[in-house]
Parts: C-alpha cells; structure tokens; sequence
C-alpha cells in the first residue's frame, strides 16, 4: 500500500554541520552512519566539504529525498578529487588565479563539476578559495612570531609590500576564472533560488581574497557571489595585526553576506568547537539574518560533546 504520511519540511534558519567533523578520511565510512552521526549531535542540515566522496553523496540521496535531512552548502572542490598534484592538496590543488593556464581550465572545470553537484541536491551555495598570490617570503613566520611573542611590524609590513607587488596579475587571473564560475551557475536553478557563490575570506594573506578584493569581487558580479564569512580566518588576521577587530568585515560586507562558516580558535589552531577558544561570538548575531547560511565548520580535534554544547551556546546568543 503506498505510504500517504506527510514529511514535515525542514526549517530554513538552522545551523548547519560541515561534513568535515563527520568523516574520518582515514577509513572508508558509509553515509548511512555519517549522516547517523550527524543527526545524532542534533543536526539535519549540512554542508559539504572537500572529504565528501561521489560514494557519499549517492548514499544521502535518499535522506534528501524524503526530507529527512538537507544540503544547504558545497565546499570546493566537492565531491572529493581522486587526484591531487604533488606539493598540493585537498583546498590548493588546482588555483584560480595560477599563471599556468591549463591549471585555472583544470579549477574552473572542477567547480563546475561542484556546481552540477550542488544543483542536484538543491543547495543554496557552493563556498569558493578565489586563488593565492605566490610569494617569497615565508609566512609561517609570523606565526612563529607571535607564539614567541615577538611578532615583527618590519616583517608583517613586508608580507605586505610583496603582495601587493606581485598581485595584479594573480587577481585578474582569479576574477576571470570566478566570472566563468558565475556565468555557468547563474543557469543553475535550485527550488526556483538561484544557486550563489559564497566568496571566503581567507587565512594566510597571500591568499585572494584579501579584505579590500572581497569588495572588488563582490561590486563586479553583483549579486550573483555573496560574501562567505569565516570567523576562524578573521580571528588569525585580527592576531597577527592585518585588521583591528572582525567588525571591520561587517561594517563593509554585511549586507552582502550570504553565509558564514563558525568555528573557534585556540592560538592559531582554529576549527575548534564554538564556545570551546577565544572569539567571542555574541558580536556576531547582530549582523546574521534567517535568510544566511550558518555552518558550524568543526575539525575532529573537537570532541562530539562539544559540538553539541557548541549548538546550545550559539542559540544561547542568538545564532540558530
């Protein structure tokens, strides 16, 4: 006899959990127990990371479908690549902003690709790293720096200078790769939503995009990419001396913010559980809307109960 029992449909102004707390890249996990996981800490929303397999995605299919769970991000590149370059990995494969063509053909492909995905699922976003600028200076040692408690202006003021020496050709190449980007899931309809690119601010600061290009990107394709915030990277920047304070991101972008990636911070290490570092994150709630994706985008080296505890603390402060 057919089932005629109504699914309730998921709310939209939820957290969200990235995949890349649930899999365990060291064994071969099913996605019937990832999403098991999952759903167990008290999610039914989640975004997928770089980890998540063509293997995974098939298997949640069926929890998509019956609504028991929903996809609201993709992270790129997603699924995950079956090969990675030498040197390279999951996130710095293959560069937007590369000199070397074939490579930004190879980025822009494979976004493409995670685009298809995140069409498929009927995601909202899919969350893009635009590319680096290559520079000699190492800065590893600013973070030596800093744990020794002896950062130098001299040397930040030089990381600086070199970026910006060398970064027009690297930018261009970005803004050209990510115009491919939008033109191709500008034709990608998700539940009569278009599909968005979520632009990230970044970690290291030879990485694009720095704080003033996320308005350079943002005034050129329109709304079609939003602002991607990630409170880990802000917290770095802020320490190592790059901005004064994560309200500098808000003031600027918050209106274009379509998303935000939430995690602590202990010293450097960052995807920490929220709740369990050093941001504070009640400055935060103000400047998030129902209408925003917020993804808890924790590493393994937080604990389940946690995670958990990190649920109660946001809605605690208004983040849920």
């Amino acid at each position: 006899m057919k089932n005629t029992k109504k699914v309730k449909l998921l709310k939209m102004n939820k957290l969200a959990l990235s995949t890349a707390f649930l899999i365990d890249s060291s064994v071969d996990m099913p996605g019937e127990e990832i999403i098991r996981d999952g759903l167990e800490l008290g999610f039914s929303a989640f975004e997928l990371n770089i980890e998540t397999t063509h293997e995974i995605i098939e298997e949640i299919k069926k929890d998509i479908a019956t609504k028991k769970i929903e996809i609201v991000s993709l992270h790129n590149f997603c699924p995950k690549l079956d090969f990675v370059p030498q040197g390279r990995d999951l996130l710095t494969a293959y560069q937007f902003s590369s000199l070397d063509p074939e490579e930004r053909k190879k980025a822009v492909e494979l976004t493409k690709r995670t685009i298809d995905y995140a069409a498929d699922l009927s995601a909202q976003a899919v969350v893009i790293h635009a590319g680096e600028v290559e520079i000699e200076l190492n800065e590893g040692e600013l973070f030596s720096q800093f744990i020794r408690k002896k950062i130098s202006r001299g040397y930040l003021e030089q990381v600086k200078k070199e970026r910006e020496e060398r970064k027009k050709v690297y930018l261009e190449n970005s803004l050209k790769s990510v115009e491919e980007i939008v033109n191709y899931a500008e034709k990608k309809k998700t539940s009569g939503n278009q599909l968005k690119i979520g632009l990230e601010n970044r970690f290291f600061y030879h990485e694009i995009p720095s704080f003033e290009e996320i308005g350079i990107f943002l005034e050129k394709f329109g709304n079609s990419v939003g602002y991607w915030h990630d409170t880990g990277h802000a917290e770095i920047w802020v320490k190592l001396g790059f901005l004064r304070s994560h309200e500098e991101y808000f003031k600027i972008y918050a209106s274009r913010m379509i998303g935000v990636h939430l995690h602590d911070v202990v010293g450097f290490s960052d995807h920490r559980a929220p709740g369990t570092g050093e941001i504070d994150f009640a400055y935060l709630a103000k400047y998030l809307n129902s209408s925003m994706i917020k993804a808890v985008e924790v590493h393994r080296s937080s604990t389940a109960s946690e995670v958990k505890a990190s649920i109660e603390y946001l809605r605690k402060i208004g983040i849920n």
